[in-house]
């Protein structure tokens, strides 16, 4: 399932390209893909969804090889509403997907083991 990640305005390709990264949000009836903040990282990046100014959500995908043998995707959010953050291995396929559910603080992720997919 190998692909090449290239960025764009709507997704983040972090850890040389090999994880593509996108968000969905929706609330009060209006619905849309988060934007990317210009200047991301190598490991991480920002999305905005109302204004490119309020930033909401963050996203890193570390390379956790050397020390347990997966990647890890570490996301913090300052919403309220509810969104999806999709990130895909574009060299194997796999997804993960974590949510926040509408109404609700946004709580930090931490999911050192999402990706089994070394090196």
């Amino acid at each position: 399932a190998t692909s090449v990640c290239t960025p764009s305005a709507t997704h983040l390709c972090l850890n040389r390209g090999r994880f593509r990264v996108e968000v969905a949000w929706d609330a009060d009836g209006t619905s849309g893909a988060g934007k990317v903040v210009p200047g991301a990282a190598a490991n991480s990046g920002l999305f905005w969804f109302f204004l490119p100014t309020d930033w909401e959500v963050m996203v890193k995908v570390g390379d956790g090889c050397a020390s347990n043998q997966h990647y890890g995707v570490f996301i913090a959010g300052t919403a309220t509403v509810h969104y999806v953050v999709k990130v895909t291995d574009t060299r194997t396929g796999q997804v993960r997907q974590y949510e926040n559910p509408a109404g609700q603080a946004a709580a930090a992720t931490i999911d050192s083991n999402a990706f089994d997919t070394c090196p």
